[in-house]
């Protein structure tokens, strides 16, 4: 999703995909949070490998948040609450590098 900054004129935001860096800290595959949430690994790979994420599925998003949530962080040793905002953060982008990334 690309939203037009309405103060910056050459700057968008965009909706990245925090999912590959949620999974790594908590040691987590995409087998296991498919397992997990009931939500298909296909789903779940095309989330993690987005840089731009178009559609959300709100409750996908939602299970994957309270799977993750209930792992600890492996470096840690803590559980930390995942909210959608840090599994989809909201990233701003300058015209220029727009056309470089994987709509």
């Amino acid at each position: 999703m690309i939203f037009k900054h309405p103060k910056l004129k050459s700057r968008k935001l965009v909706v990245t995909s925090n999912l590959a860096k949620l999974l790594q800290e908590r040691g987590m595959s995409q087998k296991e949070l498919s397992r997990l949430t009931g939500v298909s690994e296909r789903a779940i790979s095309r989330i993690k490998s987005r840089i731009v994420v178009n559609r959300i599925d709100c409750t996908a998003a939602v299970k994957i948040c309270i799977a993750l949530s209930s792992r600890r962080i492996l470096k840690l040793w803590i559980r930390v609450p995942v909210r959608l905002d840090m599994l989809f953060p909201i990233k701003q982008i300058s015209n220029k590098n727009l056309a470089a990334l994987r709509l």
